[in-house]
């Protein structure tokens, strides 16, 4: 990520890094490269040069906790956005939930209906 200039550490300045940069990072890449030893909490890692970014996880773990509580207060319609996680739960104007996961529903930014 942060030779893409992304994440922790990474340059103000994202940027595409050199072939001779990413093929030498690629020996550091790959979930393979991380063990779940059978005492837990543990990882281990078996190159010294991996890293794991968790901000992914942590923004959904985050976006799936406020959207529960905002069930839990009852409320029906929201859209929740965190650092590009997004989760949305609107009712149709006819007010069902549209009968299926795959129906469009496009926020109203801006103007939203009453």
């Amino acid at each position: 990520m942060r030779a893409w200039g992304f994440g922790a550490g990474a340059s103000a300045e994202p940027a595409t890094p050199s072939r001779e940069l990413l093929a030498q990072l690629r020996g550091d890449v790959g979930y393979e490269k991380v063990e779940l030893p059978p005492v837990a909490p543990a990882l281990r890692k078996s190159t010294p040069g991996l890293q794991i970014d968790l901000d992914g996880i942590r923004a959904r773990l985050a976006v799936d906790r406020i959207a529960a509580h905002l069930e839990a207060l009852g409320i029906r319609d929201y859209l929740v956005e965190l650092g590009g996680e997004v989760r949305a739960r609107v009712r149709t104007p006819r007010g069902d939930d549209g009968g299926s996961p795959s129906k469009h529903r496009r926020p109203a930014h801006g103007r939203p209906m009453p």
